[in-house]
């Protein structure tokens, strides 16, 4: 969380990225990548969990009007979270 977007605004994983030469960028696609093992600050095992959390969340919570979970992790799902 201390790598978050923060309330005043500073965004300190993207920080941590503009300093640094993305390893695969094709202009004009803005999309760019970096391999994080190489990256020091950035704890990976801290971000996987963090990723995986919120596929988690998403696949729990009714997030549309009819009540439907747009998200399906199908037999990843754990059966306490249907409950």
């Amino acid at each position: 969380m201390k790598h978050c977007l923060r309330k005043d605004g500073s965004f300190p994983l993207a920080s941590i990225l503009a300093a640094r030469t993305p390893d695969i960028s094709s202009p004009p696609n803005p999309t760019k990548i970096y391999y994080a093992a190489g990256i020091p600050e950035i704890n990976i095992s801290a971000l996987a969990y963090f990723a995986a959390s919120i596929f988690w969340r998403g696949s729990i919570h009714p997030w549309r009007d009819d009540g439907s979970i747009p998200v399906e992790l199908d037999h990843f799902r754990s059966n306490s979270a249907s409950t």
